[in-house]
């Protein structure tokens, strides 16, 4: 497990973090998976414009992971809900939740699928949708039968131990 110094990270974005620091780290290590986290901190531009971020993942990004045959996780964060809106209330369409990202509609149309992690009313509890192409992960209702596109999940609740679990698999999702 390689991850880059915070420093070096921090201090290249857009193309020259392509180019000086991305492909040398892809060409010398070899992943199959690469996380940028947060994605903004990379991207060099304004996140809301569709030709800043069009370029960064189809010219700068897209052309590395082709080149270096892995993946790419972008975690990006959620738009802050509007006063009007009904906050932690589960959309009636998962596939909407595919825009969930703040900024250009790019953040979504680019990648292959998109999953966001949302928190519930129950403090600790979370809610994980798959906006896009969630069919492909073939999740079930409880009948094991019906297709559902999110998990409620929370963090462990055993001592020590750092990871996620569903919350309760018998409520409907």
């Amino acid at each position: 497990k390689w991850r880059a110094k915070p420093a070096r990270r921090a201090k290249f974005c857009g193309q020259q973090f392509a180019d000086e620091v991305l492909e040398p780290l892809l060409a010398e290590h070899r992943p199959d998976l690469v996380w940028l986290d947060p994605v903004l901190q990379y991207l060099g531009g304004d996140g809301n414009q569709q030709e800043v971020v069009g370029e960064f993942l189809r010219q700068q990004l897209g052309v590395l992971i082709r080149r270096y045959d892995c993946a790419v996780v972008l975690v990006h964060h959620t738009n802050k809900p509007s006063r009007n809106a009904q906050q932690n209330q589960p959309r009636q369409n998962p596939q909407l939740h595919a825009y969930d990202g703040a900024g250009s509609a790019e953040f979504s149309n680019w990648p292959r699928a998109v999953l966001s992690l949302l928190p519930t009313k129950q403090d600790g509890e979370y809610r994980l949708v798959a906006g896009k192409r969630g069919q492909r992960l073939r999740w079930r209702m409880p009948d094991q039968t019906n297709p559902c596109f999110s998990k409620l999940l929370r963090h462990s609740r055993q001592p020590g131990v750092i990871c996620w679990e569903e919350a309760d698999p018998q409520l409907p999702q």
